[in-house]
C-alpha cells in the first residue's frame, strides 16, 4: 500500500519578520534564486516551499535542518 503525507501551509499567515528569518535558511544558490522572483507572492511561496522541503527532509532521514541542502 502507498502512503502520503499531505501539509498544508497559508503563506498569508506567515509574518514579515518570520519571513526575514526564514531567509537564512536557504542556501545560496536558492537565495540568489529567491531575491530574482519579482513577484511579491510568489516569493514568498518559493521561501517557504523550500524551507518546508528541507525540514520535513531533514526530519524523514534523521539530520537537523543545517545538514540537508536540497538541490534540484
Amino acid at each position: 500500500m502507498l502512503y502520503a503525507d499531505l501539509y498544508l501551509l497559508k503563506p498569508a499567515l506567515i509574518d514579515a519578520e518570520q519571513l526575514i528569518r526564514l531567509q537564512s535558511e536557504l542556501s545560496p544558490d536558492e537565495y540568489r534564486h529567491w531575491h530574482e522572483i519579482r513577484q511579491p507572492g510568489r516569493q514568498r511561496e518559493y521561501l517557504l516551499g523550500r524551507i518546508l522541503l528541507r525540514r520535513l527532509l531533514a526530519e524523514r532521514l534523521g539530520l537537523s535542518k543545517d545538514q540537508y541542502v536540497v538541490s534540484f
